[in-house]
C-alpha cells in the first residue's frame, strides 16, 4: 500500500497492483474482494502453443470505505481457464486486483492487456531466473545478499536482452567456452564476469 501511494503522490502516475492471499495485509481485503458483486465480464480466446486460454476480466468502480489501497478507483477480477486444442486438461485461476486507473482512463479492455502484459515479461523473468540461473538452489539467504544477488540476475539478463540475446541458456553455455566479442560488451561489465557472478553465487 506504500508503493500505491508512492506512485500516485510521489511520481504523479498510475498503478495496478495485485491483492494477495499470502500477505497479511491484503488478505482481508482478498477476503472482501471475493464477495463484490462484478458486472458481465469481458471475454479473450486465445488459441496456440498447443492450448486454448480464456480470459474474463471483470471492473467495477471501488466504492469509499471499501479498500484501504490509497487512490483506489477500480477493482479488477481476471479468471483464466486453460485447456489443450482437445478441451482436456482443464485448468482455472483467478486474481484479484485494484487500479487507480478510472474507467474513463482505462476499461477493461485495456486493463486485461495491461495485465496480460507484465504477467508476460513477470513470467519470462522469472523462469529464467530460476531455470537457467538455478535460483531455487541458491544457498544465499541472509541478510541482503539474496537481495543483492537477485539484483545482479537481473542486470545480467537486462544486458544479454539488451545485446540481441534470445536464449539466455544457450548465451551461457556459449560464455563457458568460447571469448565473448567485444561486440558482446557494455562498458566495462563483461558478461563472462555476470556469468561467474552467478556461478559464485550458486556454489556458496
Amino acid at each position: 500500500m506504500k508503493n500505491a501511494r508512492f506512485i500516485v503522490e510521489d511520481k504523479g502516475a498510475d498503478y495496478i497492483l495485485p491483492v494477495k492471499q499470502n500477505q497479511k495485509n491484503s488478505l482481508k481485503q482478498y477476503a472482501r474482494l471475493k464477495r463484490v458483486i462484478f458486472p458481465p465480464p469481458h471475454v479473450t480466446v486465445d488459441k496456440g502453443h498447443g492450448r486454448i486460454e480464456k480470459r474474463k476480466i471483470q471492473v467495477v468502480d471501488v466504492k469509499e470505505g471499501q479498500t484501504n489501497f490509497p487512490h483506489a478507483a477500480q477493482f479488477i477480477r481476471v479468471s483464466r481457464s486453460t485447456t489443450n486444442l482437445y478441451g482436456n486438461n482443464l485448468k482455472k485461476d483467478v486474481a484479484f486486483l485494484v487500479t487507480s486507473l478510472t474507467q474513463e482512463k482505462a476499461d477493461a479492455e485495456f486493463l486485461l492487456k495491461s495485465i496480460r502484459g507484465h504477467w508476460s515479461i513477470e513470467n519470462c523473468l522469472h523462469w529464467v531466473r530460476d531455470v537457467t540461473f538455478d535460483e531455487d538452489r541458491s544457498q544465499i539467504r541472509t541478510g541482503s545478499a539474496p537481495r543483492v544477488f537477485a539484483t545482479i540476475r537481473n542486470l545480467a539478463i537486462s544486458l544479454l536482452r539488451l545485446n540481441g540475446v534470445k536464449c539466455i541458456a544457450s548465451a551461457f553455455v556459449f560464455s563457458m567456452t568460447l571469448t565473448w566479442s567485444w561486440q558482446f560488451r557494455v562498458g566495462f561489465f563483461h558478461k563472462t564476469t555476470v556469468w561467474q557472478l552467478i556461478q559464485f553465487n550458486n556454489n556458496n
